[in-house]
């Protein structure tokens, strides 16, 4: 799913943690970006390397549901993937700290287990 910006790329897949990831913007209308294709835990979001300048507004079970408050960002994870939406245009680059899940939820206890995906 996306709009045109996402046609031919991958789904981002992260397992583990990972620093400094860049989002992939899945929908550019509402702000939309995918971190993962399994469930996950966005630990920071940045623009433009800041930290603290877009706010987290919770975990919602349908990010289109309702738009986040400007300066805000909500979540939405589950067993298909963990995304996050903007409530504001963002200015710079958004990337973020996250941790990732295998589809099943379970955290990932070894390389050979990431490998054999």
């Amino acid at each position: 799913d996306g709009d045109s910006n996402v046609v031919g790329r991958s789904v981002p897949r992260l397992r583990g943690r990972a620093s400094n990831l860049t989002p992939t913007l899945i929908d550019s209308v509402n702000y939309v970006y995918q971190v993962s294709d399994g469930p996950g835990t966005i630990l920071a979001l940045y623009e433009g390397g800041y930290a603290g300048g877009i706010a987290f507004g919770g975990y919602v079970a349908d990010l289109y549901a309702q738009a986040p408050a400007p300066g805000t960002y909500t979540v939405q994870t589950d067993r298909s993937g963990t995304w996050l939406r903007l409530g504001t245009k963002p200015v710079y680059a958004i990337t973020v700290d996250a941790e990732g899940q295998f589809r099943s939820g379970a955290a990932p206890p070894n390389v050979l287990d990431i490998l054999r995906q």
